[in-house]
């Protein structure tokens, strides 16, 4: 798993650790958006035994944000309702061709 330098950060700053990020893309609902892929994990995703496991009850809302073109973990966030604000994004926002992975 190959991941940038400020994701490795906001791993940091954000108590999510490898684990986790392995959870979230696993179970995660997948979305391209804006030129890049987003891995979220709605509480619907998370299956009803592991629901009540602490760890993964933390992980609702965990977003990852991945470059499409070489898979490289941008960035991380938690937002409960980032489902939500995902589909509301344009599916290429930026015609910058960095973001979209064309070199």
């Amino acid at each position: 798993m190959l991941v940038t330098d400020h994701a490795e950060r906001r791993f940091a700053q954000r108590g999510i650790k490898v684990s986790d990020i392995e959870m979230v893309m696993r179970l995660g609902c997948k979305i391209h958006r804006t030129g890049v892929t987003f891995y979220t994990l709605r509480r619907k995703d998370i299956p009803d035994e592991f629901r009540r496991r602490d760890r993964l009850s933390k992980l609702e809302g965990a977003t990852l944000l991945v470059r499409p073109a070489d898979g490289v973990i941008i960035t991380a966030y938690k937002n409960r309702r980032s489902f939500r604000q995902i589909k509301k994004k344009g599916k290429w926002a930026s015609l910058n061709p960095l973001l979209r992975g064309i070199h």
